[in-house]
């Protein structure tokens, strides 16, 4: 009897190569790809500069926080801008650094606090790149004449409307850690203030006035500013640029080149000194 052979022989198959993209096919490829990357590149970098001007006003909004508490444990006085010895971001560094201490510092330094540090300013370095307003946070080396007192917080009666602190223009100093990069702590050129007597910085009709201020220069990057142009940066974006202002009641708003009035800058003035 002859046997049966069951076995089964599978066929081997060969090996499917697969098909490689033309040269067509990848430069249509590539060319998506840089459309989409052209679209994206815009949209991410709108979003960054609106990400640095959200955490400029949560900045200036902890800068105010700092000066209303120097304000509660001296006397409701808001701190000088300008002392002789130290600025207003040096004395309410005590109430904002963790480290707890009121010194000048370099940017980077953990005695500084980084809310004195504007994410969008033009030049990185330097420990300070706010001005505050000398109508409301006073230089005290003024001759005596036209020296203000400290201002209290109680004389504001329009406190949503008057700013205290803003983005400022930045000392150019290579080289110099100091100066370079730092904002004068003051805004001398805020608008144009006569300085003839007390009373010639408070004019109780400017607190109705909507003329616009006098904006100063138009900074660019390597401008060497001295103090006389020590005025505000409209270094955020929107339309012709834009600024943050703080203001005395402790909110923070993004303001347009060309929209800010005499009376957003004209503090009320204290009793006795109406003019």
């Amino acid at each position: 009897m002859k046997s049966i052979n069951t076995s089964i022989t599978i066929p081997r198959s060969r090996p499917v190569r697969g098909r490689g993209f033309t040269l067509i096919e990848l430069l249509v490829v590539i060319s998506i790809i840089a459309l989409l990357v052209g679209i994206l590149l815009p949209a991410l970098g709108a979003a960054r500069k609106s990400a640095q001007n959200m955490l400029c006003l949560a900045n200036e909004r902890q800068i105010g926080i700092g000066c209303w508490a120097y304000s509660n444990d001296n006397g409701g006085v808001f701190p000088p801008a300008w002392s002789g010895a130290s600025d207003w971001g040096v004395i309410i560094n005590a109430y904002m650094a963790a480290s707890g201490n009121s010194t000048y510092a370099k940017k980077g330094d953990k005695a500084n606090t980084e809310a004195l540090q504007c994410p969008s300013a033009h030049i990185s370095a330097g420990r300070l790149h706010y001005g505050a307003s000398f109508l409301v946070l006073v230089n005290t080396t003024k001759p005596a004449s036209i020296q203000l007192d400290p201002y209290q917080p109680d004389w504001a009666v329009r406190a949503s409307d008057v700013m205290m602190h803003g983005d400022a223009a930045q000392q150019y100093v290579p080289n110099n850690d100091t100066f370079h990069g730092n904002a004068f702590a003051g805004l001398d050129r805020l608008d144009a203030f006569r300085v003839d007597s007390k009373a010639d910085y408070y004019f109780e009709s400017n607190t109705r006035n909507d003329r616009k201020i006098s904006e100063g220069r138009r900074y660019v990057s390597g401008a060497v500013i001295t103090w006389q142009q020590a005025d505000l940066r409209y270094r955020h974006p929107g339309g012709d640029g834009s600024v943050n202002l703080l203001y005395i009641d402790g909110h923070a708003s993004n303001i347009m080149r060309g929209e800010i009035l005499v009376r957003n800058v004209q503090a009320d003035p204290p009793p006795g000194l109406i003019r």
